[in-house]
């Protein structure tokens, strides 16, 4: 989890398992969110200085109880070239005002699998999960393939406070809608020269070293 400071990351493989299943609580690969308060309410502003940052390139993540990368609550991403797939949950999730993810070059695949281990204890995470989802913030997704997921290819849900900007990328084979975008929130839609289609696996965009 990378809560302060700068964390860059390059050529890993990345497998991730936990013994819980909450992923609204870091059941994930790799987090990127700063501390949280004690006190309820919402989080006081932070000094943009001290917001987490994160660079991922030439990784494989894969989570076998929960989501892949999610970055929340100001946290910043940056991943290129790197291969997201068969998580149990959402493969990149993004949420929070002042979030930013820029997606470069980027796998996103068979994600939503729902927990590839449970016990009687846990039940572990149901399948049917998107490859990206965008609750709030500002994503850009350039290049990338985001393919063969069990739910959504990419889902944006806020009518406000999100921005997707689609470029050049490949939506195939989403086991539901390859986009999906609520019908007010086309003003925060940007998209230009992608490929949307019902079937098909979409050209793989990472080109990783062998491991």
């Amino acid at each position: 989890r990378v809560r302060q400071g700068h964390f860059n990351a390059t050529n890993l493989n990345i497998e991730h398992y936990s013994g819980g299943s909450d992923i609204w609580n870091g059941n994930a690969a790799i987090q990127i969110q700063p501390p949280q308060p004690d006190q309820e309410g919402p989080p006081p502003p932070l000094r943009r200085d001290l917001l987490p940052v994160a660079q991922l390139t030439g990784l494989r993540v894969t989570s076998r109880t929960g989501r892949g990368v999610v970055t929340i609550d100001g946290g910043q991403l940056t991943c290129t070239q790197t291969r997201v797939y068969d998580c149990a949950a959402t493969g990149i999730y993004v949420g929070g005002r002042g979030t930013r993810a820029r997606v470069v070059e980027t796998d996103v695949l068979r994600c939503g699998l729902g927990s590839r281990s449970s016990s009687r204890r846990n039940a572990g995470i149901a399948r049917g999960h998107s490859g990206v989802y965008l609750e709030q913030g500002v994503v850009d997704i350039i290049d990338c393939n985001v393919s063969n997921n069990t739910l959504t290819g990419i889902t944006a849900v806020s009518n406000e406070n999100s921005t997707l900007n689609l470029t050049d990328s490949d939506l195939l084979g989403n086991g539901s809608f390859q986009l999906e975008i609520p019908s007010r929130n086309a003003r925060g839609i940007h998209m230009r020269q992608n490929r949307l289609e019902s079937q098909g696996t979409g050209r793989i965009r990472a080109t990783l070293a062998p491991f």
